[in-house]
């Protein structure tokens, strides 16, 4: 049977990290979708990547990854259970507490190999599991559960599960009604718990028998999810001794982390650029002219009421040659856009002939996501050759991969840059409630004088 608890007595018999007959295996279909699955002889783990049989996952290690039998892409994960992984694919007898209140707990109850932990609430021994491996081998967990419709199958369910999973001799699984009958007589006047936790509706109210059976320096951790329930416990925890009372609400939020190809698209070509215009000058400053086309002015006489023949002749050649100007701007104007138009196909033809030119090569961006399977391979994808339960990809050597990584790095042309980015999930999972800790202290009842006091004053 797999065993959540690491192994310290050094003997490869105990766990050589092989699958085998019974053991409990995490299912790994995708980073959301885990599942657990106990070993069974003729039995099929089925999921939408394909049908997995038992007898193929016996025998391999964990870790290991399996494709499906049908010959298909299909595969998922084989993951060796552990108390965080079990937290996400146990069934449900209860609400539960997840990998970031759990870690929390065993950290500001400062647990430790050989730590006594008193536990209310066992529910479906998701906490249990952690706090048995924080305090395995030589440590102890006393786990209560109350509720009278439901203590029947958390006990059994959690002592079966406990035991199955390697932790039978470190946890000890009761039924009793903590709240209102207190813990054992027995551990009271023990009095050497590392750590209390409770999860009850009214935790104020073993505040009193929890203080007895800590060791001085002990650690206490309540968990409600009402803030009304946290205020009457601190109030029950200052009368009973305890100090640096903190409360603490864990908030987890995931980040998806994606990697991005971003391409840098070359600027436009712009058009050629118009003479500039020149200012305007001031009618009060300036004589009215114009220039002709072999640089004459003609000056008009200010205040005549008629031109002579040869002023007419100069002022039409004048306005014949701003007129040619005027065509000629727009003619520019007009060839402008075609120029632009003829540039951007012959950078597009060019793309595509480049495009084209990698694909003859072979190292194309479909080749490199999805290459075609070597016949061989396909006959062994048929079941022609190989050994049972044995994938076709599996076959492919590391110069199999390293070709195709050399083809991914030739895809990537030049301009393109290959971005990772972040974003934060909307959701904040975790939220469950509020955890209380608090420190018991021992005060004494007269003040004590040590004997070095005593010498020193005499």
């Amino acid at each position: 049977m797999p065993n959540m608890l690491p192994d310290t007595s050094g003997s490869a018999a105990v766990d050589d990290g092989i699958i085998k007959w019974g053991d409990l295996v995490v299912v790994h279909e995708s980073i959301h979708v885990m599942k657990s699955a106990y070993m069974s002889k003729g039995q099929i783990y089925n999921s939408k990547f394909g049908h997995f049989k038992h007898e193929d996952m016996v025998g391999r290690p964990f870790g290991s990854k399996v494709y499906s039998d049908q010959g298909s892409k299909g595969f998922v994960f084989l993951l060796q259970p552990s108390p965080d992984l079990w937290s996400l694919v146990l069934k449900h007898r209860t609400q539960i507490l997840y990998i970031a209140d759990c870690s929390l707990i065993s950290f500001y109850l400062e647990l430790a190999p050989g730590s006594i932990v008193l536990e209310t609430g066992t529910g479906s021994a998701a906490l249990t599991h952690a706090l048995a491996r924080a305090v395995a081998p030589t440590g102890h967990i006393h786990t209560f559960e109350f509720h009278e419709a439901r203590s029947g199958a958390a006990v059994v369910g959690a002592r079966r599960e406990l035991g199955l999973h390697g932790m039978g001799k470190v946890v000890t699984v009761g039924h009793r009604n903590i709240m209102d009958l207190g813990f054992p007589k027995e551990l009271e006047e023990k009095g050497d718990a590392d750590g209390v936790f409770l999860d009850l509706p009214g935790p104020w109210k073993v505040v009193e028998s929890a203080a007895k059976c800590l060791r001085p320096d002990g650690k206490f951790c309540s968990f409600s999810p009402c803030i009304e329930q946290v205020q009457r416990t601190c109030e029950e925890m200052e009368k009973n001794g305890f100090t640096d009372i903190t409360t603490v609400e864990v908030l987890l939020r995931v980040h998806e982390v994606r990697s991005e190809q971003l391409v840098k698209v070359a600027p436009p070509p712009q058009p050629p650029s118009a003479a500039p215009i020149p200012p305007a000058q001031d009618a009060g400053t300036a004589p009215d002219a114009a220039a002709s086309a072999d640089g004459e002015i003609v000056e008009a006489a200010a205040g005549s009421a008629s031109l002579t023949n040869a002023e007419v002749s100069d002022v039409s050649a004048v306005t014949d040659v701003g007129a040619a100007t005027d065509a000629g701007a727009a003619t520019e104007a007009a060839e402008a856009p075609a120029a632009l138009e003829a540039a951007g196909a012959a950078e597009v033809t060019e793309g595509v002939k480049a495009a084209e030119g990698v694909e003859e090569a072979g190292v194309s961006k479909m080749e490199v996501d999805k290459v075609e399977r070597p016949a061989e391979e396909k006959g062994v994808a048929q079941g022609e050759g190989g050994e049972k339960g044995q994938a076709p990809w599996e076959k492919r050597g590391k110069a199999f991969w390293a070709e195709k990584d050399k083809k991914r790095k030739l895809d990537q042309q030049e301009g393109e840059v290959i971005m990772v980015t972040s974003k934060p999930s909307m959701e904040a999972r975790g939220h469950t409630g509020y955890l209380t800790f608090g420190r018991k202290f021992v005060v004494p009842e007269k003040k004590e004088v040590f004997p070095e006091k005593i010498e020193a004053s005499a």
